[in-house]
């Protein structure tokens, strides 16, 4: 089972194969995610180098040196996504692969906090986004 990553936005986002010869962040328009009612015109699916969600996962010390580079990677890679975008109401919900449960509560994520490889998405948060920049 994986872990699924939505970005939910207004805006268009430019879809990203996945690439086998160069595993990174890869992006797939989604086109009913009806667990969730949203205002947002847009939803997208946010696969990590590992070719699902799991690579969203927080590095731990069981983690080899090369799966820590690759979730360093992602996390840049997605935190490079989303600075380039108007946040505005844009927001992400992470889950397991057919468990799009009821959401839990709301928090304000400050996208900065996603490049820390050891800050974890809680599973079935509705992450509103900022960017603060200090």
């Amino acid at each position: 089972m994986c872990l699924v990553l939505y970005l939910f936005t207004d805006q268009q986002v430019e879809e990203r194969e996945f690439d086998y010869e160069n595993p990174d962040m890869w992006i797939k328009r989604e086109k009913d995610v009806s667990t969730w009612v949203t205002d947002n015109k847009n939803v997208y699916y946010i696969g990590s180098s590992q070719k699902c969600g799991c690579g969203w996962r927080k590095w731990n010390e069981w983690d080899d040196g090369a799966e820590k580079s690759e979730k360093q990677k992602d996390r840049k890679s997605l935190f490079k996504l989303l600075s380039e975008l108007n946040l505005g109401n844009s927001h992400l919900i992470i889950c397991w692969m057919g468990y799009e449960g009821k959401i839990k509560r709301e928090e304000i994520l400050d996208i900065a906090q996603l490049k820390d490889i050891t800050f974890d998405l809680e599973e079935c948060v509705d992450y509103k986004l900022k960017y603060e920049i200090y």
